[in-house]
């Protein structure tokens, strides 16, 4: 259970770092298009 609980923080903190990289993505893109918004 150890390595389970290990490998889904490992996860979850991989997952926020893809989400903060689509965010300034979107932000990015955002700036090129305004009429796109997501929040």
């Amino acid at each position: 259970m150890k390595g389970t609980g290990a490998f889904l923080i490992r996860h979850s903190e991989i997952k926020r770092i893809k989400t903060l990289a689509f965010d300034i993505f979107l932000y990015i893109c955002g700036q090129k298009r305004p009429s796109i918004t997501i929040t």
